[in-house]
């Protein structure tokens, strides 16, 4: 048996099992053959994140190790990437005295010293939604409706997308085909894009280029063309995009709703991507949508025959589970009690980014869930919070209505209203149809604001 790396702990191996067993069906065909007990456990339904807490919490870490090496040692290119990923770390001296960190691997996984809440997507530090996934990668899986990510900001939208598309990508290697993963995210898109459709649609194909590294000069020609702004991408993207594959185009679109806020062509924009979708042609079958918004789909579009979202599946992402905060506080090398984890979540629910944070701090300056103070939340929440406001004072009428909630739970909320407060993650809907404030730390931020304290 290979020998196990010195700082082996529950946070490496899930790590560790998270890179090599990409699907579900791969965990359970592990635990089938090498953690039977383990295995009998699992009841009907349960997600990955719980499987493999109940694993790493049933048998010590030399017992998974000694599994993982069985499971894969007729796996040459898995026991390579176990030799990868298990390489010696680098201690770092400076940090002896200091808050406790995590040693540092290299090779694959990052640094083992804690990511910064809001850091670019790292399939290490990623935590595993899988309900949602089954649910968008089942549907990438043939042409037609989008796949449309819902979720607030600052809910894993786009480390989902990042996550989704590795995965599409490593499944259509493995099967041969030719396919394409492209992300464009909107809200990067230059400012001169917002100067007409035409600039707009033309920086969009732009961006597709970029990533797929396709000849500029094509893309220059095709727009010198005769003809509308849609037909010219039309033309470009069957000749130069989809004609070259012979596998799918996945086509991520983060911050879709970047046209909406902006109050720009939004219409048009989505009527455009309806009509890519329902196009059954051979190249545009190639093409799988996968979008990404905050704001409720709903809204986007104010004509219904024009929305690309009528038929799509709506992936909504929400708070993240107690198995969920827990895997992430492995992750992050902390050995948490429930009663601990949930004393956080109780004051931050299950918010992903706000959770981050807490156990980021945990582990940078030794904070503690029972030291919850307002100190506390203006140096860790409070550049969060801050955005929050920001909008909220572009948008005082939302403003107006989340202190009413906060004062009168029976409050009454417009629909419309209530979709925005809702897209903002900061109220969740009553089956009563009335609104709650989220989290308990928006309910004491809120408690400021609206007696004018901020």
């Amino acid at each position: 048996m290979r020998q196990p790396p010195q700082d082996l702990d529950s946070g490496f191996l899930r790590r560790l099992l998270e890179d090599l067993c990409r699907t579900d069906e791969d965990f359970d065909r592990l635990c089938l053959e090498e953690f039977r007990d383990v295995y009998n456990r699992f009841a009907v339904g349960m997600d990955r994140v719980s499987k493999m807490n109940k694993l790493l919490a049933i048998n010590d870490p030399p017992v998974v190790w000694k599994g993982i090496c069985t499971f894969f040692r007729d796996t040459p290119k898995k026991l390579d990437r176990i030799s990868e990923l298990t390489a010696e770390p680098v201690t770092d001296p400076s940090t002896a005295g200091g808050p406790a960190r995590l040693s540092p691997v290299s090779a694959g996984l990052p640094q083992r010293a804690p990511q910064p809440p809001g850091s670019p997507y790292d399939p290490a530090w990623y935590i595993a939604r899988d309900r949602e996934q089954r649910l968008a990668l089942a549907h990438l899986d043939t042409p037609g409706a989008p796949a449309v990510i819902w979720g607030p900001e600052k809910f894993g939208r786009t480390t989902l997308i990042k996550n989704l598309l590795g995965r599409c990508a490593e499944a259509d290697r493995e099967s041969g085909k030719r396919s394409k993963m492209v992300e464009v995210n909107l809200e990067r898109l230059d400012d001169s894009s917002w100067q007409s459709f035409d600039k707009f649609l033309f920086n969009f194909a732009h961006a597709i280029t970029s990533s797929l590294e396709l000849d500029e000069a094509a893309l220059a020609q095709a727009w010198q063309c005769a003809g509308t702004s849609r037909g010219k991408l039309n033309d470009w993207m069957e000749m130069h995009v989809l004609d070259p594959i012979d596998g799918r185009l996945i086509l991520a679109i983060d911050q879709a709703d970047t046209v909406w806020k902006r109050k720009l062509f939004h219409d048009s924009f989505f009527g455009m991507l309806r009509g890519w979708a329902e196009d059954t042609s051979e190249l545009w079958s190639r093409l799988r949508l996968l979008i990404s918004v905050s704001i409720v789909p709903t809204l986007l579009v104010s004509a219904t025959t024009q929305s690309p979202f009528n038929n799509a599946v709506t992936v909504k992402l929400g708070d993240f589970s107690s198995a969920q905060v827990a895997a992430l506080a492995a992750v992050y090398g902390l050995d948490w009690p429930a009663a601990k984890l949930q004393s956080l979540m109780e004051y931050v629910g299950g918010h992903p980014y706000l959770v981050r944070v807490a156990l980021y701090n945990a582990v940078c300056v030794g904070w503690a869930p029972e030291r919850f103070s307002q100190d506390v939340i203006e140096e860790f929440f409070g550049d969060h919070l801050a955005r929050l406001e920001m909008q909220l004072h572009h948008e005082l009428d939302l403003l107006k209505v989340l202190c009413q909630i906060q004062n009168n739970p029976k409050t009454r909320v417009p629909i419309e209203v209530g979709l925005r407060l809702t897209s903002l993650g900061l109220v969740l809907k009553r089956e009563s149809g009335t609104y709650h404030i989220r989290y308990r730390i928006y309910e004491d931020w809120l408690r400021q604001l609206c007696a004018g304290g901020r």
